[in-house]
């Protein structure tokens, strides 16, 4: 989402949530309109918490300009293209191939690219659990409290792979199904 200055309280709460999730983000994509302001991605990266992932400034619009601005000054990598027409697609498309071919190491590691919000959630809660269980042995807690902190662990993995236990199968058939006495 646009991370923008706004009174609107709605784009407020996006924008704060895209200021959130820039600490996972792989790839950070600054929108620089080519017949604005020249410098707005400055102040805008400026405001940027630290952040690990590359930062690459778009210079979009650039079908509206007689002359296209340099960005000489910017120190990540710039990509004029434009929306309208798709020109530099081929271009920016070509970079990111790049960038995903140096980020995803070997195929195994590929195979492991969390794809999507729910994936994410899994990870976290099983992440968790994982950190309650090493605090339980810290504290030398029952083995007892041990186990149910790996099960749940274990639970928001299979989660993601798609594992059905015998719970999940008589839990939907409850839910969907009136069963009489």
């Amino acid at each position: 989402a646009g991370v923008t200055d706004t009174d609107d309280t709605v784009e407020k709460i996006g924008v704060a949530r895209s200021r959130e999730r820039l600490h996972w983000a792989d790839l950070i994509l600054c929108i620089q309109d080519a017949s604005g302001q020249q410098d707005a991605w400055k102040e805008l990266l400026h405001d940027m918490p630290e952040v690990s992932a590359p930062v690459w400034l778009l210079v979009n619009k650039t079908d509206l300009c007689t002359e296209i601005p340099v960005y000489s000054d910017c120190s990540y990598p710039v990509h004029y293209i434009s929306a309208q027409t798709g020109s530099g697609f081929t271009e920016l498309r070509q970079a990111l191939i790049a960038l995903l071919t140096r980020s995803a190491g070997t195929q195994s590691d590929a195979s492991m690219i969390v794809t999507t919000e729910r994936q994410r959630g899994c990870l976290l809660r099983a992440k968790e659990f994982l950190e309650k269980t090493l605090q339980v042995i810290e504290e030398q807690l029952p083995l007892e409290f041990i186990s149910a902190d790996l099960r749940t662990a274990l639970i928001s993995l299979e989660e993601i792979i798609g594992v059905t236990s015998t719970e999940d199968i008589l839990g939907r058939i409850f839910s969907k199904f009136c069963i009489g006495k």
